[in-house]
């Protein structure tokens, strides 16, 4: 894995906050698209772990950002 750009904020309470933006997720096999988002956590392996798991999702849901939708009309 690269190295993560993980910024460090302050919230308005003053708790510690840490934000990654644009995290690569993948490529959309429909559209041809990459797919980035933005995740925030309390701590740096909180935001890696939910990188992760974002990954994983999206491989399991065989590359594609949004499930297939099969549109129906009923006559």
């Amino acid at each position: 894995m690269n190295k993560l750009n993980i910024k460090e904020y302050k919230t308005k309470s003053g708790e510690v906050r840490y934000i990654l933006r644009g995290a690569y997720i993948g490529t959309d096999v429909l559209t041809g698209k990459q797919v980035r988002t933005s995740i925030t956590g309390r701590t740096k392996k909180d935001i890696k772990v939910k990188l992760s798991r974002l990954r994983n999702d999206f491989i399991k849901n065989e590359c594609m950002k949004k499930e297939k939708q099969l549109k129906t009309f009923a006559v």
